[in-house]
């Protein structure tokens, strides 16, 4: 059996949160471990936000990922 261990990094802007949806998913992480708990692979995909055009100070201070690294994507 494999493991698969996943981590998602969110953005809310929070001087214009939308009451539907909060937060906004801006990256994706996953790293592979096989049945002997040895590494197998990872990924990670950056995702451009659609519903916040500003990233939240804090979330660009703990992650480094800034609005514009986004926009590229």
């Amino acid at each position: 059996m494999d493991y698969i261990i996943f981590d998602l990094e969110w953005n809310r802007y929070a001087r214009a949160v939308k009451r539907k949806c909060p937060d906004e998913i801006i990256q994706i992480g996953a790293v592979k471990y096989n049945k002997n708990l040895e590494y197998a692979g990872s990924f990670s995909r950056l995702i451009r936000p659609v519903l916040y055009q500003h990233m939240e100070p804090t979330v660009e201070e703990m992650t480094g990922i800034t609005m514009e690294l986004l926009r590229d994507e």
